[in-house]
């Protein structure tokens, strides 16, 4: 029986639809092709804005996307954090994360040494004084530590930026520990929240992003039928991609420039036939 290659599709969304504020040539294409053949989700581990943020940013250019298929690693922190970490959580972060944790009910403070979890994330107005205030907080207590996710760059308007590991790594430096829990991509919770905004377990899914240690190890974590697609529109270069190896992200199923390439690989069909 000659059957559809994917019923549903994952996008990253910064470096592989979106740079910036403009999307990336082939995008809304990729995405309405991709949408011809199952549900569709985007996951980001931006850990600052809402959902509905996301979906309105895509709107903006061009990519049609309903809050309840976005998924960022903000909201996954603050599910993480909800289900299983004690409060209050003291954050080495944005207002943006503070606002998605006080969605989820968390709550938070401003004092280091009441912490029962901290969390640590993207800051771009970080300074010593915030790093001495998270030394605090592991002097005097035995918090539990969280990061949103492990992405040290990202993209920026200019060029990359750092991203929430830098600030991660730096706070696991001074508190001498590394994380509890990494929330974002490529973490099991992430995945839960991506099959919540396709709508149930996919049975063939297909990955696309531009980043291997994330985007890219998301995909066996989903299991043996996701695949996963590699675009090199965002931080990875072509002498950067992985490869099969005990050490280090897995290697893609698939390697594309951008996400222009995406419908033909979303058209090629296999057949699938039952065993009797």
């Amino acid at each position: 029986m000659r059957v559809s290659r994917y019923d549903a599709v994952v996008f990253d969304v910064d470096g592989t639809l979106v740079w910036g504020e403009s999307a990336i040539d082939g995008a809304v294409e990729a995405v309405a092709a991709a949408r011809e053949r199952g549900p569709v989700a985007f996951v980001s581990n931006n850990p600052t804005a809402a959902p509905a943020e996301y979906a309105d940013r895509l709107s903006r250019v061009g990519v049609d996307a309903e809050p309840s298929a976005v998924v960022t690693a903000g909201s996954v922190t603050a599910r993480v954090v909800a289900d299983g970490h004690p409060e209050p959580v003291y954050v080495v972060g944005e207002a943006g994360l503070v606002a998605r944790l006080h969605d989820r009910g968390v709550r938070t403070t401003e004092t280091p040494a009441a912490a029962g979890t901290v969390v640590a994330s993207i800051d771009r107005s970080l300074e010593y004084g915030d790093l001495a205030a998270a030394l605090r907080a592991f002097e005097v207590g035995d918090p539990a530590f969280v990061g949103t996710d492990p992405d040290p760059v990202i993209p920026g308007e200019d060029g990359l930026v750092p991203g929430s590991g830098a600030v991660v790594d730096a706070v696991a430096s001074v508190a001498g520990r590394r994380p509890d829990a990494m929330a974002g991509k490529p973490s099991r919770a992430a995945w839960a929240a991506t099959v919540a905004a396709l709508g149930g377990e996919p049975t063939r899914a297909l990955v696309v992003g531009d980043r291997p240690g994330t985007d890219v190890a998301l995909g066996p974590r989903a299991g043996p039928d996701v695949e996963t697609a590699l675009v090199l529109s965002g931080v990875t270069d072509a002498g950067d991609v992985p490869e099969d190896g005990p050490d280090g992200p897995p290697a893609p199923d698939h390697v594309v420039d951008s996400v222009a390439e995406l419908p033909a690989l979303l058209a090629d069909e296999a057949d699938e036939s039952p065993n009797l």
